[in-house]
């Protein structure tokens, strides 16, 4: 759980270990959002990817899609609160 606003913090060590090549946000409202490598951060050794906080303005289930080279995708169904 996180609040509306707040930056969005993957601890995605244990997701495959591959490099993370993309990530896709899709909102409560169902639109679906490519984020570019500037919308988030990722630390592979330490296995911690954030996402800025201006994707997470309103209150509602979110999922992260993150994209992998070399693997399957991984989904993370998340609420934000208000």
């Amino acid at each position: 759980m996180m609040r509306v606003n707040d930056e969005a913090k993957f601890d995605i060590q244990g997701l495959g270990g591959p490099e993370v090549t993309s990530v896709d946000i899709v909102k409560p409202n169902k639109e679906r959002l490519a984020l570019n490598s500037k919308d988030y951060s990722y630390l592979k050794g330490l296995g911690m990817l954030s996402i800025k906080a201006q994707y997470f303005t309103e209150a509602g289930e979110y999922t992260a899609i993150f994209h992998f080279d070399g693997a399957n995708d991984t989904e993370i169904v998340f609420t934000v609160e208000e």
